[in-house]
């Protein structure tokens, strides 16, 4: 496995490759750290990689340090470290990281605008949009996952996340899962749902299924005040057909602003 992970923060060093390590288990992976650097600075580093004068000799002991940190735990996991530091970096140049990734790690609270070189001001919604792999948006936590609420609007694209998800983490299949279902009022949708029904059933242990007559909006607003930092959420909303699903990036924003869980999203 290969996984890129997007930091922007010395404080995010350690809390997201510890979060990290602990989806890939035992995985042999390569680790790359992608250090990014905010933009119109003239130095690489500082606390936010940006800002302080005086930054080779200030920092670049704690960055080393943090280098050879890192370097030395992946390599107990069974893993390898890579760091990619010192100039700025674009958003065509994340989005070809994902083309060969398997996924990509950033923390839920990263302002990509604040750090992205692009024509136009970069937002999570372009790097989401044209993500050739899934996005976990963390909130780092010294716990394991302890939920995951899959979402399910009867698209392809919505089981192709709850997939890739379960590809992904294997450690995770005896987790407690919510599967929120939302009616698409496709002719196909309760056949579908048998069929995910049977899928659930063979590679989760405790599935509880929530299908409610609320708007999207209520119910994930309801998710949002039931969940913490060690609940993940599962949605597809971009890519193919993004136009008619239920799910739409609005509902990516609203959970990032009004809940502490992570989100993994992912779409064909």
């Amino acid at each position: 496995m290969r996984v890129v992970i997007l930091l922007s923060e010395y404080s995010q060093v350690k809390e997201l490759l510890n979060t990290t390590l602990q989806i890939m288990g035992q995985t042999p992976s390569q680790v790359t750290g992608l250090f990014l650097k905010k933009k119109n600075q003239p130095k690489p580093l500082s606390q936010r990689f940006s800002d302080r004068r005086d930054i080779e000799s200030e920092e670049m002991p704690l960055f080393n340090d943090l280098i050879r940190w890192a370097e030395e735990i992946t390599r107990n996991a069974g893993s390898a470290f890579k760091a990619i530091h010192g100039k700025e970096i674009s958003l065509p140049q994340v989005v070809n990281q994902t083309t060969y990734a398997d996924m990509i790690i950033a923390h839920a609270q990263t302002d990509f605008n604040d750090y992205l070189l692009t024509s136009m001001n970069a937002s999570l919604k372009d790097m989401l949009v044209d993500a050739h792999c899934p996005i976990l948006l963390a909130r780092p936590s010294n716990q394991p996952i302890q939920k995951i609420v899959f979402t399910y609007d009867g698209s392809y694209s919505s089981m192709h996340a709850i997939k890739m998800f379960n590809y992904l983490f294997p450690l995770a299949t005896q987790v407690p899962v919510s599967l929120v279902s939302i009616d698409s009022y496709r002719n196909d949708q309760k056949e579908n749902e048998k069929l995910l029904d049977e899928w659930m059933a063979h590679h989760y242990g405790s599935i509880e299924r929530e299908t409610q007559q609320r708007t999207v909006k209520e119910q994930l607003l309801d998710i949002a005040n039931r969940s913490n930092e060690n609940t993940y959420v599962v949605m597809s909303t971009y890519g193919k057909e993004a136009y008619a699903r239920i799910f739409h990036p609005s509902h990516v924003q609203l959970l990032l602003g009004y809940s502490k869980t992570s989100l993994f999203i992912a779409h064909e």
